[in-house]
């Protein structure tokens, strides 16, 4: 990147002095499970793929061999 940053424009001192009042917790939305369910997770800015089992598909029961003689 070429273009001078001037850095962060927010008095972070300010902010973690600042304390949350019960009414700030009320003006929150409450999120649904469904909007969890749908998203992907990210650490370090990479999608996390998810290493579990996949499901067990129904197989089709084995015909048996019949010798011929």
């Amino acid at each position: 990147m070429n273009a001078k940053s001037d850095g962060l424009k927010s008095n972070l001192k300010q902010v973690d002095d600042h304390v949350i009042t019960q009414e700030e917790y009320e003006e929150i939305p409450e999120l649904p499970a469904e909007l969890f369910a749908e998203g992907t997770l990210y650490h370090d800015g990479k999608p996390i793929v998810s290493k579990a089992v996949p499901p067990v598909f129904e197989r089709k029961p084995r015909t048996p061999h019949v010798a011929v003689s």
